[in-house]
């Protein structure tokens, strides 16, 4: 039994790097993609003698590490209680049947404890697992603890299949003066808090700046954070192509200024280096960002990008109290990867890892109609296109200066295309190419597959508008031709009108064209 507080997330892969955990559990989380010091958690869970993973997937980064892999349940498979920010309880009901040999986080718990000769995993329901967590809930608390469950102790089974959602808490002896005795109250409005005197604790802070600050060697802040239709490390949003269509590669923001600074080009393939690692990404030029700092997404793994795994990057500095890692503020430096080529691809059958190993640099996601891929490299490029391809085309792959096309194709069904240019990188539509994947192709689009672009007119261009397949040159048309507000461009081409998470992104695009407009008058007026 334990006597104290367990290590923290950063404190226990440390102790399973230096050998002194020597068997981990791992649930719910793909820790190889998502702790600082990527790298370092990937090599303790290398050298640990045994790594238990509980997943709904079979290919996450951590996964690949496991000895043991119990097969999890996910979200709609599940029958228990979810807990909102409001404090709300309710009720969760599965839709869907376990699939093959998925269990229950709870029953897995259960069997391996009961297995191990542990009395007290004798559960047979959730019911009964919420019974428990609601007189532990309540056990020696005495109102003064704020969460407080212990009325439903001995809820029946009937009253807990029906259960209304409901806030905590709702102890047994009923609430606090003052308080509703639903639990349907605001926390604190009556001024009585969690203390023995019931008046409220302030803590004054002193500010600390990192420990690890710029150097001559470090000289950008790199922050990181979320993209917009991705999800933590991508093991379920990564599976389709419509989330895949907005933002299909790791990235690296940063203001013109600091790219004048360095001499980058938008667009070009940058090497990112901190204390703690090295990864490969897409510079995007923008305004988003101050001058000497740069922003990479946190989702990209090393299943769908060769060196995208951001976290790799982050240090191990983290709140003590909380452990919450400091993933906002890391000194890194940029510089050009340096590749002689780039490539884009299209493919009906996902690409093998060990095919992409000649690439220095490598991007798979998914389309919906198979897969695409950005690619770049240095030296000779026909060993890798033509492991990719296949060595059939190998004889033929003489790159000339401007660089290289070519196709396979199954009947008039595209297989696999490639475009290599030696000039830089890809000037192509990919939302074009990608969706030949979805059906036969006529003498028109295999034109436009050598071409890289559809016939003038035929292309939406990047998809802003996910739900929807909303392209950018649809949206330009669209308020080029009069619609001057989101709700407009709704209504005229449905971007917006699902999720609404591209809503801020439309508002920059009228803006952008108003701006543009009133240059160009301004231009014909002079």
């Amino acid at each position: 039994m334990t006597s104290g507080e367990g290590l923290k997330a950063i404190n226990m892969f440390d102790a399973v790097h230096e050998g002194k955990i020597k068997a981990i559990w791992i649930m719910a989380t793909n820790p190889v993609v998502s702790m600082p010091e990527a790298d370092k958690v990937k090599a303790a869970l290398v050298t640990c003698p045994l790594v238990v993973v509980s997943d709904v997937v079979k290919d996450s980064d951590t996964v690949q590490l496991a000895d043991v892999v119990f097969p999890a349940t996910a979200w709609g498979e599940k029958t228990g209680t979810v807990t909102n920010s409001e404090r709300r309880i309710s009720r969760q009901r599965s839709f869907l049947d376990a699939p093959g040999e998925a269990r229950h986080d709870w029953q897995t718990l259960c069997a391996v404890g009961a297995k191990m000769g542990f009395d007290g995993f004798a559960y047979t329901s959730p019911h009964e697992i919420y019974c428990e967590h609601a007189a532990l809930s309540g056990f020696e608390n005495d109102d003064s603890r704020d969460f407080d469950i212990s009325a439903h102790a001995d809820i029946s089974s009937g009253a807990y299949d029906a259960l209304k959602p409901f806030q905590w808490p709702l102890p047994a002896r009923g609430a606090r003066p003052g308080k509703e005795a639903n639990g349907a109250h605001r926390f604190f409005q009556d001024g009585q808090f969690y203390t023995p005197d019931r008046k409220a604790r302030f803590i004054a802070i002193a500010y600390r700046p990192a420990k690890i600050q710029p150097s001559q060697d470090f000289p950008l802040i790199l922050n990181t954070g979320r993209v917009r239709d991705h999800w933590h490390t991508m093991t379920r949003t990564g599976k389709t192509g419509r989330l895949s269509s907005h933002l299909a590669e790791p990235f690296l923001e940063m203001n013109a200024e600091t790219a004048n600074v360095l001499n980058l080009e938008d667009a070009s393939l940058v090497r990112v280096t901190s204390r703690s690692g090295t990864v490969a990404l897409r510079l995007m030029i923008t305004d988003r960002v101050r001058a000497g700092e740069v922003f990479a997404p946190m989702h990209w793994t090393a299943r769908f990008s060769s060196e995208g795994r951001i976290d790799v990057l982050v240090g191990e500095a983290h709140d003590p109290l909380s452990g919450q890692q400091e993933s906002k503020f890391t000194p890194v430096r940029v510089a050009p990867l340096g590749s002689d080529w780039y490539g884009f691809g299209v493919f009906k059958q996902e690409p093998s890892h060990e095919a992409l190993a000649g690439f220095d640099y490598w991007c798979l996601a998914r389309t919906e109609g198979g897969w695409r891929l950005e690619c770049a490299g240095a030296g000779d490029v026909r060993e890798a296109v033509s492991a990719l391809l296949g060595a059939v085309i190998h004889s033929q792959l003489n790159l000339p200066s401007g660089g290289v096309r070519a196709a396979i194709f199954d009947e008039d069904v595209l297989a696999s295309a490639i475009i290599i240019s030696k000039a830089g990188p890809v000037a192509a539509d990919r939302t074009y190419l990608s969706a030949l994947l979805k059906g036969r192709l006529d003498d028109t689009a295999r034109a436009g597959l050598l071409a890289g672009r559809a016939a003038a007119g035929k292309s939406a261009g990047p998809i802003i508008c996910s739900c929807e397949g909303v392209g950018r040159y649809t949206l330009i048309d669209a308020v080029a031709s009069g619609a001057k507000t989101v709700v407009e461009l709704g209504i005229r081409t449905k971007a917006g009108t699902n999720c609404g998470s591209c809503k801020p992104e439309l508002k920059r695009l009228i803006a952008d064209h108003s701006l543009q407009a009133r240059k160009a008058a301004d231009t014909e007026a002079v």
